[in-house]
């Protein structure tokens, strides 16, 4: 629901405000990562340790690449799962998954599936981009389930756990994202900048987070016309699930000229908050609305908070659109009945303007 994404928002902006409190010790840690371990990949095999944990392995299976069946491949950093502690599939709960005798406790390596790539001298390496244990591109099958590394809390290392998906699974997610490289690859070569501003528009509707977060990075890349897409985008009621990831890119897009932009767009909303008929239950209400009052849940508000988390900077112009969202919010009563610890467009503006100037 839109505000439950409107507060996670919100969480995340003033999250940042915490991270000086945070332990020394405490880090994220590298786990694995399908989706980006796909993407780095050029190639992916199934494979087994053989009787002995040593790093050494024989390929059983060739998902893609230059590898066959039958060759051996060696990466020594894996040697250290010979250590039987390290194979421990563990659970939230922080121990060993020993409860339920349908529960896999430990790993074996008989069959695991790896994520290569080729360094600047052309030899297979871990698809890492900065795990040091394989932790981003290894991942072992058991029963046909995937388990694999990641963090599970934080401060905490990266540790095996049931990955929550199947090994035919797997192999369908890294044929979709060797697709989407492909297609990625070639878009970006295209002269034309509107024609690669829209490729990668219809790149960002992607379901991957990782994919989509590359298509806006190019978008940004492509300049201007890169720029007036982006726009369009944040603007699209068809791309309003985008507007994370929009409203920041077209910020980016337009550099120093970005508070202009973003303010431009905050005038526009202005507009829409202090003329659209909201009943007081607009916000809440699980029953059939209108239209007006579906927009307004679905895709202005999102796209207000996103401007607003954005917003950086800017003169007088900036500062009173931000006091006029903050009017708005705090007299028109269908907004002020929102409850407060779900809809935080107020705070949001006091942050602005206790930062750059009320």
């Amino acid at each position: 629901m839109p505000h439950e994404v409107v507060s996670m928002r919100i969480v995340a902006m003033f999250a940042l405000l915490a991270v000086s409190t945070v332990p020394p010790r405490a880090a994220i840690r590298p786990g694995f990562e399908p989706c980006e371990s796909a993407w780095r990949a050029s190639d992916v095999v199934v494979v087994t340790e053989g009787d002995a944990i040593d790093g050494r392995f024989d390929v059983l299976e060739v998902w893609r690449g230059t590898l066959e069946p039958g060759a051996e491949v060696e990466f020594p950093v894996l040697a250290a799962f010979a250590d039987a502690e390290k194979r421990l599939v563990r659970s939230l709960e922080r121990r060993p998954d020993r409860e339920r005798a349908d529960l896999v406790s430990t790993v074996t390596g008989a069959r695991m599936v790896l994520f290569l790539a080729r360094d600047d001298a052309g030899e297979l390496v871990l698809a890492d981009s900065w795990a040091v244990e394989g932790e981003q591109s290894v991942a072992w099958i058991e029963g046909g389930r995937v388990f694999a590394r990641r963090q599970l809390e934080n401060p905490g290392p990266s540790v095996v756990t049931d990955f929550g998906t199947t090994e035919a699974e797997l192999r369908t997610t890294d044929e979709r994202l060797a697709a989407l490289r492909r297609a990625f690859d070639r878009m970006s070569t295209f002269e034309d900048p509107l024609e690669r501003a829209l490729a990668m528009r219809a790149m960002c509707r992607e379901p991957f987070d990782f994919v989509r977060e590359r298509a806006f990075d190019e978008l940004v890349r492509v300049g201007p016309t890169g720029e007036a897409v982006l726009r369009d985008m944040v603007l699209d009621a068809a791309d309003r699930t985008l507007l994370p990831y929009s409203v920041g890119a077209l910020a980016r897009a337009a550099g120093d000229r970005a508070p202009v932009v973003l303010t431009e767009l905050l005038g526009a909303e202005i507009d829409f908050w202090a003329s659209v008929p909201l009943p007081v239950d607009w916000y809440a209400t699980t029953a059939p609305v209108h239209p007006t009052v579906r927009s307004a849940r679905t895709e202005h508000l999102p796209r207000l908070v996103e401007i607003l988390v954005h917003l950086r900077r800017g003169g007088d112009s900036t500062r009173d659109v931000v006091r006029e969202v903050r009017r708005i919010f705090t007299t028109r009563a269908p907004l002020v009945a929102v409850p407060d610890d779900e809809l935080q467009v107020v705070r949001l503006c006091d942050a602005f303007l206790a930062e750059f100037g009320g």
